[in-house]
């Protein structure tokens, strides 16, 4: 893995010790109160940040907390979504003779 691509996880790390707190308790109140959604919506955000290279980590913060809590929202809505869908399909049954 290419320096700068260490630098750029161990900062990204930085910033989700401090803020991930709060990011898992806004999706929670404005997508899926789901907490393995929520969980799982966040970590994946997180995760997709390492590699948005296009966003920058440096202060302020704005941008990437904004694009971090945008993409942990619509992640939460897809799982949501995808939740939904698998327990409302209908279950096969056979005739009855």
């Amino acid at each position: 893995m290419p320096a700068l691509s260490l630098q750029r996880r161990d900062r990204v790390a930085e910033i989700r010790d401090r803020h991930d707190v709060d990011l898992r308790r806004l999706v929670r109140r404005r997508a899926t109160p789901d907490a393995t959604l929520v969980r799982s919506a966040c970590a994946q955000a997180w995760g997709e940040l390492v590699d948005a290279d296009r966003v920058d980590l440096g202060p302020p913060l704005w941008s990437a907390l904004a694009w971090v809590t945008t993409r942990a929202m619509q992640r939460a809505y897809e799982l949501a979504d995808e939740q939904a869908r698998a327990s409302a399909e209908p279950t096969a049954t056979l005739p009855k003779f």
